[in-house]
Order: structure tokens, then sequence, then C-alpha cells
């Protein structure tokens, strides 16, 4: 059965949520704002790495590898603007990245 991607994006956006009120409650709207930037910026390559996932052409040490690799081009436009801080904003980007990874291996 093929993985329903859109419920997929759905649930990555929900948890960015839940990520930004846990850990930038003082920046919530810009945090997530910024969060479902990233997650729609990588539409593509998230369902790129779902179907190679689950295809079995890649593991999870190579799916962990893509998103990682995709971490400093996230942008974190309106967290910046408001000066938090880089290791701030960097610990979101990572934890953005874990959320990416934990969605597409669980869903399978």
């Amino acid at each position: 059965m093929p993985i329903d991607i859109p419920a997929l994006l759905n649930s990555l956006k929900n948890s960015v949520v839940d990520l930004a009120k846990k850990n930038l409650s003082d920046h919530l709207n810009d945090a997530i704002q910024d969060g479902h930037a990233i997650i729609n910026g990588l539409e593509g390559k998230i369902q790129e790495w779902t179907q190679l996932y689950e295809a079995g052409d890649i593991d999870e040490g190579n799916l962990k590898s893509l998103i990682l690799g995709e971490k400093d081009l996230m942008k974190m436009e309106l967290l910046k603007q408001e000066g938090l801080a880089l290791i701030r904003i960097d610990k979101f980007r990572i934890d953005v990245c874990n959320l990416v990874l934990d969605a597409v291996t669980s869903v399978l």
C-alpha cells in the first residue's frame, strides 16, 4: 500500500507546532511559520526519500544523511529577524530533521 504523502506532510506540520511549543515558545509563531516553510520546501524531497526508503533503495543511515544534508539549506528567516541565537535556530533545524526522519521511518 503506497504511503499517503499528504498525510505524512500534515503530520510533520503538526509535529513542528508541538516542537515549537516545546522549545521555542518565546518565538512560537515565527518558529511555526519557519518550520512549516521547511516542510513545504522539502515536500518533493520527502516524497522521493520516502519512496526510496520504502523500496529498500536506501537504508535508515542513508536517509538520515540525506535529511541532515539539507539542514544548512533550511532557512529560518523569521527567527533570524527576531534575533534568536544561532545555536537555538540550529537546534530547531536539527529537531525538524529528526522529525522528518522519524516520520518517514515510522510509516513503513
